[in-house]
């Protein structure tokens, strides 16, 4: 068996020793017979700062580019009317974006609130009031959630 130490023999290093960081990136390398791109120092364009975090709730799920609610989904509406009959409820529905050009975010978000919309009928008809949901659409994410209090 080897021996074993409690501290790693570790040998003190001289500042001249340590490699220093550059303050800048290195330049773009050159080869025969290429030219490099004159944007290669350009940085990329800003892009939109969504929100992307997962909100919590309870998950319902739609046929793809539709607000049809998948089937077999009674148990998981009963479950949101039993936690909270009376509300408040809040529903965020997502339209699966699937891009980032205004087109297809603006589509997204109206299927997004069509999606939640759709749920907020399904709760009005169990007899949650209307007037205790409310319905929100975004573009990245899919199906919808619906937030009960805590």
């Amino acid at each position: 068996m080897p021996e074993v130490h409690e501290k790693a023999d570790i040998p003190d290093l001289r500042p001249d020793q340590i490699p220093q960081i550059p303050q800048s990136p290195p330049t773009a390398p050159t080869f025969p017979g290429f030219d490099v791109p004159t944007d290669a120092n350009i940085p990329d364009a800003k892009r939109p700062n969504y929100d992307l975090t997962d909100i919590r709730g309870t998950a319902f799920h739609f046929l793809p580019q539709s607000d049809q609610l998948s089937s077999g989904q009674e148990q998981t509406l009963d479950k949101v009317i039993q936690k909270s009959p009376h509300g408040p409820l809040s529903i965020r529905g997502f339209g699966d974006a699937a891009s980032m050009s205004a087109q297809d975010q603006a589509d997204a978000v109206r299927l997004g609130l069509l999606r939640a919309n759709r749920l907020a009928t399904e709760l009005a008809k169990r007899g949650v009031p209307p007037s205790a949901i409310t319905v929100r659409g975004d573009a990245f994410g899919t199906g919808a959630k619906v937030l009960t209090p805590p």
